[in-house]
This record gives C-alpha cells, sequence and structure tokens, in this order.
C-alpha cells in the first residue's frame, strides 16, 4: 500500500477471511502454494504497517527494522520465485514448460536477496502521503 498504517492493517486484516476460505479449497499440494499467497500478503501488509509506525515515531527503532527487513525479504527475494512455481504446480504437466519459468524470477531476484543481505536496511520519509 505504501501509503499509510491505517491502509495496511485495513487490507492486512480484510485479507486474512479470503486467506482461510483459500486454504479450506485446497484439494492437492500442487495447489497449496497458491493458495497461501492470501494470507503472506495479508502478514506482508500487517508487517508494513509495523514499518509506517516506526516511521511515525509510535514504534521502537528495532521493531522497525525488524519488520522492514522481513518486508524487503519478501517483497524482493520470496515473491519473484514464489508466484510464478505457485503458478506452475497449478498448470498440467505438458502445459508447464510454456506457463512460466521460474528460474526467471530467480535469477531476476538474485540481486535483490544479495543486496538484502549485505546492505543494512533504513526506513526514512521521502515525501508526501495521505494521512
Amino acid at each position: 500500500m505504501c501509503f499509510s498504517v491505517q491502509a495496511d492493517l485495513a487490507v492486512g486484516l480484510g485479507l486474512i477471511p479470503l486467506a482461510v476460505a483459500t486454504l479450506a479449497e485446497v484439494r492437492t499440494r500442487r495447489e497449496l502454494p497458491f493458495a497461501l499467497l492470501p494470507g503472506l500478503f495479508a502478514a506482508h501488509q500487517l508487517v508494513e504497517a509495523l514499518v509506517w509506525l516506526g516511521v511515525d515515531g509510535r514504534a521502537d527503532g528495532r521493531v522497525q527494522a525488524a519488520a522492514a527487513l522481513a518486508y524487503l525479504v519478501f517483497a524482493l527475494p520470496v515473491l519473484p520465485v514464489l508466484l510464478p512455481v505457485a503458478v506452475l504446480l497449478l498448470e498440467p504437466h505438458g502445459a508447464r514448460l510454456r506457463v512460466a519459468r521460474p528460474s526467471l524470477s530467480s535469477v531476476s531476484s538474485s540481486p535483490a536477496t544479495w543486496a538484502t543481505s549485505c546492505w543494512p536496511t533504513r526506513c526514512r520519509w521521502c515525501g508526501t502521503r495521505t494521512p
């Protein structure tokens, strides 16, 4: 969301029932990675709310730093690999090679993984936002 604690909390909490309903529909193990996405996005939004609380000075700096790192780890190395793999697993065997190339996502997320693990993360306010 990237613009307010309230929006992140609303979206994060709003996705939880969808995440539960999606997981209830899983019939095979191949469907599980795709079904986990709403829950992972809900957690991602709730973590982002912690980042914003830190930017606003309403959360401890260590909490904000941990939240920022968790946010970046999901957004940069995990999601670019997980999403194509999840879609790939849903496809029938013959169509899998034509649908997704998780190896390309792995290659594209490698620099982000390296940067996230090598340099400290920090959050600071850089512009305007809706309160």
